[in-house]
């Protein structure tokens, strides 16, 4: 089999199964010296590698296996440095991840759109591991193996991973002085097990109101901590290690506020794939974040909703109907449209008198538009069928009738 055909045969069997990735974190307390020397190093290389294709003069001929790397020493001069221990396969990645964005900056200007150019980095942080058992191979529920070293690596977090998955690439990231790996995983999907369909509304109140009447929050104020952490680094000197290992610990904070949202968001992701259809309405998120009015932004900014809309449009289930429809205005019970100030928050139909939750109302609207939209759409799809399929009919029986003539 060629590998086009293969690539093609992939694709088909992903049409059928649902992808999920999964954090899984180093235990930092049984690492041994080896170990942590080795994790230290493969990102060092990694960064050589990096800045030595960025420097050549053509990054898209740039030979991925090359051993040694250019480096700039402490007193600005060049020297040549050994890359050991940084497997092919991720080298490759790196540089394949390079030429992407590069690409993808080109695109950008093309588009007339202003963009920048690559810069050196101090650090790389994530390295791209494409093949599992190769690249990475997982020993059992606690033991993960690395390519160039033979000890595994202690982990916590791969019991949560369902045993009849499939798995496929990893990326392997250092952050705030830990290590994570976030593998990919392919399962079968199970559609007979999904139910209904659901109508979501986004607002600044609350982050997300669906039409059963239920609402989630992923909000994350900034904590007591993270006030008392910035007050005391603009104390630092620029420049002195007080000033770093400060950076260090209000990174590490941000880092479980972010976590903790993140798992809000997890959550909600994961029960909207239980229904059959998701009904969202295109949101202008942009403008949200320009509101003259602070709240709204400082609102937007700490609930991630453009990255929650993101994430749903990603689903094949959701459907996202037109962003100018008057959900809010119209009543769910009548269809009666009316002028809703942005202080009311009980929506009062003048014409049936029917009351209702305003995002509520908004949502079951929602949810009645898309159903609407989404059955116009399928009967317009089945009549050209239909009418494509007339013409072939009434073309091969002319056809016919002309040959038997002749």
């Amino acid at each position: 089999m060629s590998r086009s055909e293969s690539h093609k045969k992939t694709r088909e069997k992903r049409k059928t199964q649902e992808c999920s990735v999964y954090e899984i974190k180093l235990d930092k307390s049984h690492l041994s010296n080896a170990q942590k020397e080795f994790l230290s190093r493969l990102f060092l290389e990694a960064k050589w590698l990096y800045n030595c294709a960025l420097s050549s003069k053509n990054v898209f001929s740039f030979d991925y296996k090359t051993k040694v790397a250019k480096v700039l020493n402490k007193e600005r001069k060049e020297e040549l440095r050994d890359i050991a221990i940084l497997p092919s396969q991720i080298k490759q990645a790196i540089i394949d991840r390079m030429r992407d964005s590069i690409k993808g900056l080109s695109r950008l200007k093309e588009n007339g759109h202003k963009v920048g150019k690559l810069k050196f980095r101090s650090e790389i942080n994530s390295l791209p591991l494409k093949q599992c058992d190769v690249t990475y191979k997982i020993e059992n529920v606690k033991y993960i193996k690395l390519q160039k070293f033979k000890k595994a690596f202690k982990v916590i977090g791969l019991a949560q991973i369902p045993k009849d998955v499939e798995f496929a690439n990893a990326n392997f990231v250092r952050k705030n002085g830990d290590y994570f790996l976030y593998i990919t995983t392919f399962s079968q999907k199970d559609d007979s097990k999904k139910i209904g369909e659901i109508g979501l509304d986004f607002g600044v109140k609350n982050c997300i109101t669906d039409s059963n009447g239920e609402t989630y929050n992923f909000k994350e104020n900034e904590s007591k901590r993270q006030k008392r952490l910035h007050k005391s680094l603009s104390r630092k000197k620029k420049g002195s290690k007080n000033r770093e290992k400060a950076k260090s610990k209000l990174k590490k904070e941000y880092a479980k506020t972010k976590k903790r949202k993140n798992d809000k968001v997890n959550k909600f992701i994961s029960k909207m794939k239980k229904y059959k259809r998701v009904y969202v309405q295109k949101e202008g998120v942009k403008e949200w974040h320009k509101s003259n009015m602070k709240n709204v932004r400082k609102a937007v900014q700490q609930s991630a909703m453009g990255g929650i809309i993101e994430r749903l449009k990603n689903n094949r289930s959701t459907f996202v109907i037109d962003r100018w429809f008057a959900s809010t205005k119209t009543c769910s019970s009548c269809g009666e449209k009316q002028s809703v100030s942005l202080s009311e928050r009980t929506y009062r139909c003048n014409s049936c008198g029917y009351e209702k939750d305003r995002d509520t109302n908004s949502a079951i609207n929602i949810l009645n538009e898309g159903r609407r939209v989404r059955n116009a759409n399928v009967e317009k799809s089945l009549v050209e069928k239909f009418a494509s399929d007339s013409n072939e009919l009434s073309d091969f029986v002319e056809t016919r009738s002309l040959n038997a003539s002749a």
